[in-house]
């Protein structure tokens, strides 16, 4: 509600129940006074049911666009390039402040499932703007993608910062560490891997998603 130019949103689910209606209303409103409203939907996570709500977003001004149709052989049999879906979550404000974690739009999310989203703001926005091209370039290779914000521009913005009711803090080092269906290198397991072996007193992580990989488990 607070956007003034622009929100992007690449999330694995969005269903149009009282959470995503919500979210979707507002932001075709914003469309129809001419603000860029993009969202991208993994297309295997919804069912007819999910995408009958989505009709309403389709028939209006804001950008939807399903990632790829599975490839169900590739998906399940694990052939080729293995997983061909979009389980990343991002929301980008205004491209000044971003959403990422693990929570689909979806009620279930805020009401039984336990699950969390980190809010960051800063130069790594930029980074989280690059993650969501690759996946806009993906769906729809014709479309604009979205433009970096000046570096001195997100580090004023993060410095005006502030929610209240929120322990926030600042002058912390962040990376985004991307993975997509055509990388073989495993990066974001390999990242887990570098910084447990390379830890000195501490290793912390939060993930809702167990247990890790076998190589993960063996660094622990």
């Amino acid at each position: 509600s607070k956007a003034k130019e622009s929100v992007y949103i690449d999330h694995y689910r969005f269903c149009y129940d009282s959470c995503g209606s919500q979210i979707a209303d507002q932001m075709i409103e914003k469309a129809v006074d001419g603000k860029d409203m993009r969202i991208i939907v993994d297309r295997g996570a919804h069912n007819k049911a999910y995408m009958k709500g989505h009709q309403t977003i389709l028939d209006s001004p804001v950008d939807f666009r399903y990632f790829r149709i599975p490839v169900f052989l590739l998906d399940y049999l694990s052939l080729g390039q293995g997983t061909h879906r979009d389980h990343r979550k991002i929301v980008l404000l205004d491209r000044t402040t971003a959403y990422t974690g693990g929570r689909n739009v979806q009620d279930r999310y805020f009401e039984t499932w336990r699950d969390a989203d980190i809010r960051v703001t800063g130069p790594v926005v930029n980074d989280l703007i690059s993650t969501f091209n690759e996946n806009q370039f993906r769906v729809a290779p014709d479309r604009e993608p979205v433009a970096l914000k000046p570096v001195d521009e997100l580090r004023e913005a993060a410095a005006r910062d502030t929610v209240p009711g929120l322990t926030q803090f600042y002058d912390k080092t962040l990376q985004v560490v991307p993975d997509s269906p055509t990388d073989d290198r495993l990066p974001i397991r390999n990242a887990f891997l570098w910084s447990i072996e390379h830890a000195q007193h501490y290793f912390w992580f939060y993930n809702p998603y167990t247990p890790p990989p076998a190589q993960v488990l063996k660094a622990l």
